[in-house]
């Protein structure tokens, strides 16, 4: 419904302002990446087009993007059978 959706809007942002005021450091848990980073990184990326006003959020997301590990899993996703895509990742049947 409508207002369930506005809801889980209001809780994203609400989620979305604590981590912009905590995210003083280039990760998560500080200088270095860590698995709170993969975690917590994964997470937001599905949510990315409702955070364009939360430069630090932006900026960590886009820090996590520019690992080469995940510029490979990312070119290795492009390269999967043909089959439903989401959000831009060529899925294959099988991962569905």
């Amino acid at each position: 419904s409508v207002e369930k959706i506005d809801e889980a809007k209001k809780i994203l942002h609400c989620c979305a302002e604590y981590l912009e005021a905590k995210l003083d450091s280039p990760f998560i848990l500080g200088n270095d990446f860590s698995v709170a980073d993969i975690m917590m990184g994964s997470a937001w990326m599905w949510n990315e087009d409702q955070l364009p006003k939360y430069r630090r959020l932006v900026e960590w997301i886009n820090r996590l993007k520019a690992r080469p590990a995940f510029r490979r899993i990312s070119a290795k996703n492009m390269e999967l059978p043909r089959g439903e895509e989401v959000r831009g990742i060529q899925l294959a049947p099988s991962d569905l």
